[in-house]
């Protein structure tokens, strides 16, 4: 792991103080009549961060209870695409109380 980010921090170096050419790929990007393209694509990855520590805490929100790991039933059903898929659990508490939910 050494290696590679070292050689990585060392092309950052050597193209930041000048490098053999003066290039700049972010000037180049830029100054393009297709501009909006990058951004557009590069500012929706970082909406995928708060999604995913949404669904992360749900279920460390869950898991965090012992009598929550030994589920009485569980289901799935997928989304009409197929690509989302809803998880249904139940479990019970240590008094017989019942407790459940669901999460993407």
């Amino acid at each position: 792991m050494f290696v590679p980010a070292l050689l990585a921090v060392a092309f950052l170096v050597f193209f930041a103080a000048g490098g053999p050419v003066k290039f700049s790929f972010l000037n180049w990007i830029f100054s393009s009549p297709y501009v909006y393209a990058p951004i557009m694509f590069l500012q929706y990855p970082p909406l995928l961060v708060p999604i995913l520590l949404w669904v992360w805490i749900g279920e460390r929100r869950v898991m965090r209870d012992g009598e929550a790991r030994s589920a009485r039933s569980f289901s799935f059903s997928n989304s009409a695409s197929g690509l989302i898929a809803r998880v249904s659990y139940l479990f019970m508490g240590e008094h017989g109380e019942y407790y459940g939910g669901d999460c993407l």
